[in-house]
């Protein structure tokens, strides 16, 4: 059940149905109005089930990475990273807020002043000149929610010089992405949406600041009006590459904002931005509840524990207006954080990144992605989703549930999807080459273990880290044709990274079936690749048009992922696959060769090859089933 101390949290859930009409806030149409409605169509939440009980699975998955980063802290109160043995830039903050959350939620007890020490330092700190260089921007979101749950937990002297050790930050001055003129606000990224929330969360918990300053709404208006330029007609956040993960995370500062009740004067469009981005998410979540690949900070667990906060936030504001969502945005909310028990509850230690490596070789991870910070991060958010949580609101199927449907992100984000029977393919059409490739990136066959088939596709020289030992990428690989063409050179569609001779067509959408049709014309050669989706089965088929030669199929296939090396078994044209207990079989027309090994963020692969036949498509069929006995 929800837990009684956190649910008496005062925070503000405003709904947001109906939408507000797009000349009323300056909006071009939202594309996708509709759609998930639609897809939901005659669902009604299930009130005979046991409500849905997330806000304990959200305090179950982070319990272990803060009762494991109590002993990270030192005695002056900073969090320092296990790996690195040095305070990393937000960490202190994360384990504040995360650990105030269990606090509240009566757990971790025994370490409650642990926590009090950290926000001692914290709080102190933020106005310290050396913290400029400690990500101070994102400090005060973090702070404030701490300081929200310890109202009535914290000794009051205490709790009230946390709270006056914030009120003399002053953001123009202890912030990083600030600029007084105001000339460069609309250039800044996310950095600048994280610390606008927190001044607004500040102003909302009644968190002075200095006088004559900038700061609290004053500071959140003048700095997010500049960002929502970067907004798209689908309410997605662009950041620079137009990575998934600062869509989400943006939106989320924006959330809880409102959470905290502000309601000034562009309230208004941000409730209309967040409708449809979440209402987006929906529609690009995987069945399982994965979130998309995609740029920068890809396959962290904390992508989808902001999903499950963003999806308990919207289940709350639906909940009167329209049940049927709101018991979706609830339902999803929850197979978000379930896809995080293998990473966070089972595996010791927690691992902050799709991989089963050892975390101090921190592979697949940016530069500033460590250990520290990104588990904790997790922690937080999953915090924020507890609080979110209304577990009297029953689940109706998701969007991504039911399936039934393909999504283009065309020019910005640049992503396909398809959806049927429990299935999910994703591709890039324009990839952003530093970290991911161009084609079928990713495919989840419903119940087949994630990552036997690429969750992501692979960077020739990629900008995150390959652990020591591990071997690197001679090319950008996905799911796609390679050929060589007239004046022999070899041509790679993955390499390819613009749609301007690029068409998408939907050719069949029903629930259990899915068929899409891709065309791309590269230089005199055309690739036309037609996908099928349905229960149990997924067909991919691929033809060429044009002068070339040796066209390839590149496929690649998980070998080991730190835990899972899967027996693959080779007959002719036909492939079998074995990993945790699943079968995968991949009938083709012509027979695969192995060939170099690529890694990505989730492990090592093997790169198979299937020659286009002399005539006629390349075809290959994909089946998928347990095993006898598991």
């Amino acid at each position: 059940m929800t837990v009684p101390c956190l649910q008496s949290i005062r925070l503000s859930f405003v709904s947001a149905f109906p939408p507000v009409p797009p000349d009323k806030i300056a909006l071009p149409p939202f594309p996708l109005e509709g759609k998930v409605e639609q897809l939901l169509d005659g669902t009604v939440p299930d009130t005979r089930k046991t409500p849905s009980q997330t806000c304990e699975t959200y305090l179950d998955l982070m319990e272990p990475i803060v009762r494991l980063a109590v002993h990270w802290v030192n005695t002056d109160g900073a969090v320092i990273d296990p790996v690195l043995q040095t305070e990393w830039g937000q960490t202190s903050p994360r384990f504040a807020a995360a650990a105030a959350i269990l606090l509240a939620a009566g757990r971790i007890a025994e370490h409650q002043e642990t926590v009090f020490r950290v926000m001692d330092r914290a709080c102190e700190k933020l106005t310290a000149p050396e913290t400029l260089h400690y990500s101070p921007d994102f400090w005060m979101r973090e702070l404030v929610t701490a300081c929200t749950v310890l109202t009535d937990i914290a000794p009051r002297e205490r709790w009230q010089a946390w709270r006056a050790g914030l009120s003399r930050v002053i953001p123009e001055k202890h912030y990083r992405d600030v600029d007084p003129t105001g000339r460069k606000i609309a250039d800044f990224n996310n950095w600048c949406l994280y610390s606008a929330a927190g001044e607004s969360m500040r102003a909302s918990a009644g968190i002075g600041g200095m006088a004559d300053t900038l700061h609290g709404t004053a500071f959140f208006e003048r700095y997010v009006e500049a960002q929502l330029v970067h907004y798209t007609e689908y309410g997605m956040y662009r950041d620079p590459g137009d990575p998934i993960t600062y869509d989400m995370t943006t939106r989320l500062q924006l959330t809880t904002a409102l959470a905290w009740g502000y309601n000034g004067r562009l309230a208004s469009i941000l409730r209309e931005l967040l409708r449809r981005g979440d209402l987006s998410m929906l529609l690009y979540l995987a069945p399982a509840g994965w979130v998309p690949y995609g740029g920068r900070s890809s396959q962290f667990q904390f992508q989808e524990a902001i999903a499950a906060a963003l999806c308990e936030y919207e289940a709350r504001c639906y909940r009167d207006s329209c049940p049927a969502l709101a018991g979706a945005f609830k339902r999803q909310a929850r197979r978000c954080a379930e896809v995080l028990r293998p990473y966070l509850q089972e595996a010791a230690p927690p691992l902050h990144i799709k991989n089963f490596f050892n975390p101090a070789a921190l592979h697949g991870c940016d530069s500033y992605g460590q250990y520290s910070v990104y588990s904790l991060f997790a922690a937080s958010v999953l915090g924020l989703a507890a609080l979110f949580a209304d577990d009297t609101i029953p689940e109706s199927p998701t969007p991504a549930e039911r399936g039934g449907y393909s999504l283009y992100l065309q020019g910005p984000f640049h992503k396909i999807f398809l959806n049927a029977a429990g299935s999910y393919l994703q591709y890039d059409t324009a990839a952003d080459h530093w970290y991911d490739a161009t084609g079928l990136g990713r495919i989840l066959p419903a119940a087949i273990p994630f990552g036997l088939l690429p969750a992501m596709p692979f960077a020739a020289h990629p900008r995150y880290r390959i652990a020591t030992g591990l071997p690197g990428n001679s090319a950008c690989h996905a799911i796609a044709p390679e050929f060589q063409n007239i004046r022999g050179q070899v041509v790679r569609m993955a390499d390819l990274d613009d749609e301007i001779q690029l068409e998408v067509k939907e050719l069949e959408a029903t629930p259990d079936r899915v068929r899409l049709q891709v065309h791309r014309k590269m230089d005199t050669v055309t690739s036309r690749e037609e996908c099928l989706v349905e229960s149990g089965r997924i067909r991919l088929q691929y033809n060429l048009a044009g002068p070339c030669c040796h066209a390839m199929l590149t496929f690649p296939i998980l070998l080991d992922d730190g835990r899972h090396q899967p027996d693959i078994l080779i007959r002719g044209t036909k492939m079998e696959l074995f990993m945790a207990g699943k079968k995968l079989c991949i009938q083709s027309n012509t027979s695969a060769t192995p060939g170099e090994t690529a890694t990505n963020r989730n492990g090592i692969y093997r790169i198979y090859r299937f020659p286009f036949p002399e005539s006629g498509p390349l075809t290959l069929d994909l089946r998928f089933e347990s095993i006898a006995g598991s």
